[in-house]
């Protein structure tokens, strides 16, 4: 949101962005000046390289021990046991032109801190009978840094039963501890840019919401040009009060050779995580903000107090202007969410043929799908599904491979399989649309030329598939974390064993 000179009146709305921009004359002229070529030396006026410098840590120590303890009837009890010291540290600091706001539309994230971790634990395998044997694990974890994290203790129970060779059914209960992440912790406080809507203004101002017909793109206002969606600055900081994520899990399933060289594994997993840290979503807190100053048809999010929603989002003054009201920057921050659940099943299965002409064939077919997704943001709020809210978490995902393998030769073909999410249709829309599943091709060929040197040809996405886009998303317009960017890549590698 800009101009270059001139008198108000040549201002224009911008209707990708919201706000204003210069008449910039006949964009279709050569000789237009906005459409020359820069020279080198006004290219460097108005260029600069970033430098920043980082630093990163990350020391332990290891002592394990492991062997059998006495006799059972049913065999051996077997342990293991583990003793570990670690030390992690980090340092970002920040070029002091990117503070300063001297790079246009670019900021960073500086911060620095270290903890020290000590743990202790062990596992136990106990023959209960020859078709029934049991494992048993406990740990105790200690941090210590500047984080409400103290100490934990977590352990883990297991059971499996053969009641025949070729059948194994098992089941594991077990809890978790996990301190977060530093930058969780230590991040100074720093910006970010966005496309953010206002769900607010449109409302108030105009009587639009995203069910509105056109939905936010439908919000543009006489004199502030259009309100739906803008180029806000947020701002973002580290948490030092964070607590420890605590879980539980549950796994059933079994293990079955069918034939010789093929076998089916099943399992169904359930897990809950409590105190998981997450960056407050800003889309909710700008809802919020709608809710906590209009009331009416829009509601709070359970447990969520205005006073720190509204805390947290600045806006311009009300003056009448071009700017009257509108979004300046918004403030988030990672936070302990209560309660976060998922439950699924994995399933595989795998054939090996082993010919005296044609070498080993080996295939492999895995499939995981997510039932359901379930989570609550603050104590006491009620646990709901958001499995089709538009989070474009995956449904399911799954791979096959076929490898070959013939004396010194080696192939394998691998498909990796993205399943159908669910998105907004817009960026101004609720209305929600399935992305289309994706498929992505690798081939790998491996040659021993000798018992230490080898060569392999590698390709990744070797048929080009393209992430599916959606109307949905800014620039690449697809999701950045399910999906990667890249085309067909090839790789050549020359391997020496010493």
């Amino acid at each position: 949101e800009f101009f270059a000179g001139g008198n108000l009146a040549d201002l224009e709305p911008d209707p990708l962005f919201g706000g204003f921009f210069a008449n910039l004359g006949d964009l279709t002229d050569p000789n237009n000046p906005f459409l020359q070529p820069l020279t080198p030396g006004e290219f460097q006026s108005i260029s600069a390289t970033d430098r920043t410098n980082a630093d990163s840590s990350n020391s332990a120590i290891n002592l394990t021990v492991n062997g059998d303890l006495f006799e059972l009837p049913a065999g051996w009890i077997s342990m293991a046991g583990i003793l570990e010291w670690g030390t992690q540290e980090y340092d970002i600091q920040l070029d002091p032109r990117l503070i300063n706001g001297d790079f246009w539309g670019i900021t960073g994230t500086g911060g620095g801190g270290s903890r020290d971790r000590y743990a202790i634990g062990s596992e136990f395998l106990v023959p209960i009978h020859e078709m029934l044997t049991a494992t048993a694990a406990i740990r105790y974890d200690k941090y210590d840094d500047i984080t409400e994290v103290d100490d934990a203790v977590t352990y883990g129970l297991g059971l499996e039963f053969r009641p025949m060779r070729e059948l194994l059914v098992r089941g594991r209960f077990a809890t978790s501890f996990r301190a977060p992440d530093m930058h969780f912790v230590f991040a100074d406080p720093s910006g970010f840019f966005a496309v953010l809507p206002d769900y607010y203004l449109c409302a108030k101002d105009l009587g639009i919401d995203e069910d509105s017909p056109g939905g936010l793109a439908s919000c543009i206002d006489p004199v502030r040009g259009p309100l739906g969606t803008s180029s806000v600055q947020g701002a973002r900081a580290g948490n030092p009060f964070l607590k420890e994520e605590e879980g539980e899990s549950f796994t059933l399933g079994f293990v079955w050779e069918i034939t010789d060289g093929l076998s089916l594994t099943a399992d169904y997993y359930s897990i809950k995580l409590d105190n998981i840290v997450v960056d407050k979503n800003i889309d909710t807190l700008l809802r919020d903000e709608r809710a906590c100053l209009l009331g009416g048809q829009y509601t709070v999010t359970p447990g969520t107090s205005c006073d720190v929603v509204i805390g947290n989002i600045t806006r311009n003054p009300v003056d009448g202007g071009i700017n009257s009201q509108t979004l300046v920057s918004v403030l988030t921050g990672p936070f302990n969410q209560a309660v976060q659940e998922t439950h699924g099943i994995d399933t595989s299965i795998k054939y090996a043929l082993n010919t005296a002409r044609m070498g080993l064939w080996t295939f492999d077919l895995a499939y995981t799908y997510v039932f359901d997704q379930k989570s609550a943001a603050l104590p006491g709020d009620p646990v709901v599904s958001y499995q089709d809210d538009g989070t474009q978490d995956l449904k399911d995902r799954g791979r096959a491979s076929v490898s070959w393998v013939y004396k010194d030769f080696g192939t394998t073909l691998f498909m990796n399989y993205l399943g159908e999410s669910l998105t907004n249709d817009s960026l101004s829309s609720s209305t929600l649309v399935y992305v289309d599943p994706q498929y992505y091709f690798n081939l790998t060929m491996v040659y021993n030329i000798t018992d230490q040197f080898n060569v392999s040809f590698i390709g990744n996405n070797i048929f080009n598939n393209e992430p599916p886009q959606t109307t949905g998303e800014d620039y690449p317009y697809f999701n950045v974390f399910n999906y990667d960017p890249y085309g067909t890549e090839w790789f050549i590698e020359l391997g020496y064993t010493f």
